[in-house]
């Protein structure tokens, strides 16, 4: 179980940071919001396969005990 948690913990953290950072450069001006577009394409389609990663680990874990 504090496996699963440790999983989902490190799957969850970097999303919100990387949200965090976009935002923020949004804010400073930083980013055109066709750039933002594209940015969030890129980290969703990335959090996508790390969801799929972190759910098949939990199940391996869950089947090896």
């Amino acid at each position: 179980m504090l496996l699963r948690n440790a999983l989902l913990i490190l799957f969850l953290v970097p999303m919100f940071i990387s949200f965090q950072i976009m935002l923020a450069l949004r804010k400073r001006g930083k980013v055109t919001s066709s750039q933002m577009k594209k940015l969030l394409g890129a980290i969703l389609i990335v959090y996508m396969f790390l969801a799929v990663a972190t759910v098949i680990a939990i199940e391996w874990i869950d089947y090896l005990r």
